[in-house]
Formats: C-alpha cells, structure tokens, sequence
C-alpha cells in the first residue's frame, strides 16, 4: 500500500504510511488533509521554535490546546471576529469564556492565594508609536480561597486623559456586593466638577423631568427615593419614602 518517493510525485496517487514517517524541507499539501476517520481520530502536534511549547489536537477530549503559546487574530480594514455557536434548546446553554488559574505547575496545581488574578480582560488603541492601553477588566480573588470557597472582586479600569497609558481603578464590585467607585482626587470645593462621584445621568433634561436614586426594600417597589427635578427657574432636590414596602413611594418633600 504504499509508493515509492517517485511515485508520491504522480497526480491521484494515494500515499499509505504506516509508521513514523519524517519529511524534511518544505511540503505543500493541496486539497483537503485527513486525519483519522469520523469517530476515530488520532493527535496532531505542531512545534514551534521553543521548548514545550505546541499546537495540539487532543483527539481523547475533542479539544485543541495551545501550550507554552499565544493567539493572535488579524484582520486588515475589517473586524476580527471570534464567534462561539452555540445550538440548544436548554435556555441556559451558550457560548463561555473560561479563565483559569493555579499556583504550582498544569501538573501539580496548587491553591491560590488572596490578591491573585484570576483573569483579565485588556483594551489597546494606537497612540501613533504604539499600542496603549485604554481599559481593563480584572477578576482578583479577595479573601482567603479554600475548598468551596473563592472570595472574588470585579475591577474595571480606565486609563485617564492627559499624558497616561495606564488603567486606573475606577470601580470594585466586592465579594459582597458592594459597589465601589475610586478616584484619585477628593472632592475639596463641592461647586467644582471633581472626580470621585457617582454621576446619574438622564439623556433627556426636560422641564419636570426627575433623574432618582432608588433604595429598593422587601418588595419590588421603592421604599425611599432621592430625586431631582429639572425646574424652569432651576434644580430641585426631593425626598420621597413609602409607608408600605409594595406600594412605592407614597410620601415626599
């Protein structure tokens, strides 16, 4: 079942190797190439230039493994894209991103410890020498992680204007709950437009319009309000509260 070199050279010739087979130099191969048969597969490894470090397919798991390597995806004068498809009839099914993350080795993995960065999500835009970071979004464990338990923090940072290319917190969502949002500035002159504020905004601004901050309490309704009211001559700040959780705000001033 197999040819000899001068006969692989020949047009709809079939090639049978069994065995290692080894080619040196450059191969061009046309058409589609074969691996295996539907439901019986085998590995396929590609090396690179440093040590340990391979594309696989690893037919035992149906997966493809980058190890010791990176991904880069270019698109000239179009949008690169990475499209997860996920087909179901189970609502809850869909496409996942997973991050993980170990002390100790893929072979000898270990606890982590607090602080330590589960994933991160990174922006870049070109600065006209190179690539800046822009953004950050950051999961980091906050706490002391053990069996059943991973106390994590969500960081998102911005890179602020005026000469930085590094990201800044500009707000935590603790293990908690808890929202926090940071700045590098306090607020020392209350009429000045200072960072370190939580800012409502509402896109529309007409007369008698209200932008609210809600307290929601045993309910869906809520059971305290602070608004302000956009008024011809001028703001006004209300106050409004609820002497029924279900009933919404039923008293104000």
């Amino acid at each position: 079942d197999s040819t000899t070199p001068e006969d692989a050279n020949h047009a709809n010739t079939t090639l049978s190797v069994v065995g290692t087979t080894t080619l040196a130099g450059n191969t061009q191969q046309t058409g589609t190439f074969t691996v295996g048969v539907d439901d019986t597969g085998h590995d396929v490894k590609f090396f690179g230039a440093t040590a340990n470090s391979h594309l696989q397919w690893d037919e035992s798991d149906d997966t493809l493994i980058l190890k010791n390597s990176g991904l880069s995806v270019v698109q000239d004068s179009d949008f690169p894209v990475i499209g997860l498809q996920a087909y179901s009839d189970t609502e809850a099914t869909t496409g996942v991103i997973q991050f993980y993350k170990a002390d100790g080795s893929a072979a000898s993995p270990a606890l982590v410890d607090d602080t330590a960065v589960l994933g991160r999500l990174s922006f870049y835009g070109y600065n006209g020498n190179a690539f800046s970071a822009g953004a950050s979004i950051i999961a980091q464990i906050d706490g002391t992680p053990a069996d059943n338990d991973m106390p994590t923090e969500l960081v998102f940072q911005v890179t602020p204007d005026g000469g930085s290319e590094t990201p800044v917190t500009a707000l935590t969502i603790k293990p908690t709950g808890e929202s926090r949002f940071t700045a590098d500035n306090d607020i020392t002159d209350f009429t000045a437009d200072n960072h370190g504020v939580i800012g409502l905004y509402n896109s529309d601004g007409a007369v008698n319009d209200f932008t609210c901050l809600d307290f929601i309490g045993n309910g869906t309704q809520a059971a305290a309000r602070i608004g302000m009211k956009y008024g011809s001559g001028g703001a006004e700040l209300h106050f409004g509260t609820s002497n029924s959780y279900g009933s919404g705000i039923t008293h104000t001033a």
